[in-house]
């Protein structure tokens, strides 16, 4: 069996209740934490090794997930940053990319296809693929 997801969850706005009922769960999935505000993400983000961030938010503009985003990029900037929101609105998205969001799915999700999401941005990351020192 391959080693399980390890994701953090950062929630801005949103029930935690909900977002970790919306998490996989199984085996092949871990949750290594749930946090609020960047602080707190960052230092997680420290001490703990992840493979995937979640952002669950609402996706407003004034949004504090943006400065989530921007604090998670900048403390682990290989691993990907996944925006879980409850809309989507144009601008929040372009400033969600702009701040380090690899890639953003609507709120609630199955736990098939959050779990498709986080592997998709895993295969994606800089740090699973090849790096500019490999063989091609």
């Amino acid at each position: 069996m391959e080693r399980p997801i390890r994701a953090l969850v950062a929630v801005e706005g949103l029930d935690v209740f909900d977002v970790q009922r919306a998490l996989p769960d199984d085996p092949a999935f871990e949750l290594v934490g749930v946090t609020d505000g960047v602080d707190e993400t960052v230092r997680t983000l420290q001490n703990r090794e992840v493979d995937v961030i979640l952002v669950a938010c609402q996706g407003r503009e004034d949004d504090r997930s943006l400065q989530i985003i921007d604090g998670a990029r900048r403390t682990t900037p290989d691993v990907p940053i996944i925006v879980l929101s409850t809309s989507s609105p144009n601008g929040f998205l372009r400033r969600a990319f702009e701040a380090g969001a690899a890639d953003m799915a609507l709120f609630p999700q199955t736990k098939e296809q959050l779990r498709f999401a986080m592997s998709k941005a895993i295969a994606r990351s800089p740090r699973r693929g090849a790096t500019a020192d490999s063989p091609a």
